[in-house]
């Protein structure tokens, strides 16, 4: 008799220290639970107008009037500047203004503006210098903090056709 009461006596206290133990635990780790912090991203039209953007890579594809077409491949120190590629800066500013340079004797005044409400399509327009203007469409529009990423559709004045995808830095 005394035996069971010593063994439920030592069960009581094995009890009431796990209570005391989980509960314990469950308080603490309540207590250390903390919310991950959330870094913000920078909305595209910031990303956009932080700075003057350069050609990286340009792979393109021109289609004449009368049908005949040829490919182009621009890789900023490794091929050829095919077009003065390496010399294209574009810079768009916060109230859908902004600058077009193809070296120093091609430059021009730009209007843009997203066209849809994801920021993922964009239209910009070039008032050349020497005048005449052209409007180019830029779709699938990857942004970061370095890297803008695009694909370009446009026709030129004279009907020539363009298709690219583009790689810009600054």
């Amino acid at each position: 008799m005394k035996l069971l009461s010593t063994i439920s006596a030592l069960g009581l206290i094995i009890l009431v220290g796990a209570s005391v133990s989980f509960s314990s635990c469950t308080k603490s780790n309540a207590a250390s639970v903390t919310t991950p912090k959330t870094d913000t991203v920078p909305d595209p039209v910031t990303l956009l107008t932080s700075a003057t953007w350069k050609i990286q890579e340009l792979r393109w594809f021109q289609v004449n009037t009368s049908g005949g077409g040829i490919e182009y491949y621009y890789m900023r120190d490794i091929t050829s500047d095919i077009g003065q590629a390496s010399t294209i800066r574009m810079k768009f500013n916060r109230d859908g203004t902004g600058s077009y340079a193809l070296g120093s004797s091609l430059t021009g005044s730009v209007t843009w503006q997203f066209t849809n409400t994801e920021k993922s399509k964009l239209t910009w327009t070039i008032a050349y210098n020497i005048g005449g203007t052209q409007t180019i469409n830029w779709e699938n529009i990857d942004l970061t903090e370095t890297r803008l990423r695009y694909a370009e559709y446009f026709v030129t004045n004279s009907g020539i056709s363009s298709l690219a995808s583009g790689t810009c830095i600054h």
